[in-house]
């Protein structure tokens, strides 16, 4: 929007101290991911960022603030929001500023079934500059974006961290859940449809949690806990050892959804928004059931995932990995997008649990060596979701969010090394 033009114009110069982002207000996952890459920006010019958020007004916008915890995060290349009255008047005013337009889309859609632009309903300040050098690009480079060095910045720590004052409420809540400070935990959290209601659709990215059980107790016969997290629409674990169910405990709130993911050892995780927070606090991430590889991946050096098996209906067999990395985008599933040519099975409870306890047993090896063939998927994968990305076959990928998907192409993780063995050249399954 005009708004968003004006202002980026502005901050744009090198001059300007500030990088200035409004994130996706209603979204834990897309906010936690672009404070994440506004960051890395404000490191890679210098300068600091400054996180610019509406005010809640849900009775009369129709959505609701995403966590707010996650906007007080600390960092060497983050202002610290500490609503002081400047801090109140500039929220305010954003707020005010995008009134009328959400009115107006909302009527729109009541009425007409349209909808505008989401920059015509929140604040989007800063957002298309985390992935290219300018707002307005005509074309898109493969040469600029890889002249970021993703790969690099990735693999570099980035402080992040929450306010003191938010840590020692934590930690008494901790402590009141039972886990001690000497001990360590993984969080678990398997996508289930309840939260966004889409039952009957997008089933691909949905898991069973019973899958999960095998891998949960080789975790705590090693010596950890495990904390489950997501809403109270989830099933319930059965009860176990070191094993909290933490969206059925009293314990459950904004700070102890940001809290636990920055403190764990590890993340199991679905491909979900829960993931991106792990990212932001640079936490080592597993992920079992992948059903997207060309715009999410492992991200940094040491990350783990297993695809979720991919039958063919036309061939009648389950796909190789190598074959599913070589197929057009319908070979997985991303916004409904899934093609009706192909269905995807989940990975088995023995999938799950030899993935994680591949990654304890390396988990204390800094050198995190590949195999040549982790490493040789790894790099078909970029090559060909490139193909995908510049022949234009990947949703929404008009030249502005193309560099926006080559950052997430420019990954360090890999797939689990037992099942890429079994999968490679052909599936399991068959």
């Amino acid at each position: 929007m005009i708004i968003d033009w004006v202002i980026d114009f502005f901050c744009s110069r090198k001059s300007f101290p500030i990088v200035l982002l409004s994130p996706l207000p209603y979204s834990l996952g897309d906010s936690a991911a672009e404070i994440y890459f506004g960051l890395l920006k404000a490191r890679r010019e210098g300068k600091k960022l400054y996180i610019l958020r509406p005010y809640n007004l849900e009775w009369l916008l129709k959505y609701r603030l995403t966590n707010r915890e996650l906007y007080k995060i600390e960092s060497d290349y983050c202002y610290t929001l500490d609503g002081n009255c400047r801090e109140k008047l500039i929220r305010f005013a954003l707020t005010v500023g995008y009134i009328p337009f959400r009115l107006f889309n909302l009527l729109l859609r009541k009425c007409f079934g349209m909808s505008l632009d989401e920059s015509y309903s929140f604040p989007r300040i800063g957002i298309i500059t985390l992935w290219q050098p300018k707002r307005s690009m005509k074309n898109f480079s493969k040469q600029v974006a890889h002249s970021f060095n993703w790969e690099e910045q990735f693999n570099s720590y980035l402080p992040v961290r929450l306010q003191s004052e938010s840590v020692a409420r934590a930690e008494e809540i901790r402590k009141k859940m039972g886990v001690g400070k000497e001990d360590w935990f993984v969080c678990l959290h398997v996508r289930e449809p309840g939260f966004h209601g889409d039952f009957g659709r997008r089933e691909s990215r949905n898991s069973s949690i019973s899958n999960y059980i095998p891998a949960i107790k080789a975790i705590t016969e090693a010596g950890g806990w495990v904390i489950r997290l997501g809403d109270n629409t989830m099933t319930p674990l059965p009860q176990m050892h070191k094993v909290i169910d933490y969206p059925f405990s009293q314990f459950k709130s904004d700070l102890m959804d940001i809290y636990l993911v920055s403190e764990c050892k590890f993340f199991v995780a679905s491909q979900s928004g829960l993931v991106e927070v792990a990212v932001l606090f640079q936490k080592p991430v597993i992920t079992p059931n992948m059903y997207v590889w060309a715009v999410a991946y492992p991200y940094k050096s040491g990350d783990l995932g297993i695809m979720k098996h991919v039958y063919s209906r036309l061939q009648g067999r389950f796909l190789s990995i190598k074959e599913l990395f070589e197929n057009g985008w319908e070979a997985q599933e991303y916004c409904g997008s899934q093609s009706q040519d192909f269905k995807m099975q989940e990975n088995s409870p023995e999938e799950i649990k030899t993935l994680v306890c591949e990654y304890m047993d390396s988990m204390d090896d800094k050198e995190k060596k590949l195999t040549a063939l982790q490493i040789n998927a790894s790099r078909r994968r970029t090559l060909n979701a490139y193909r995908l990305l510049e022949e234009g076959k990947m949703p929404g990928s008009h030249d502005d969010h193309k560099y926006r998907v080559a950052a997430r192409l420019e990954c360090n993780g890999a797939l689990g090394r037992e099942f890429l063995e079994k999968n490679w050249e052909r599936s399991s399954k068959n």
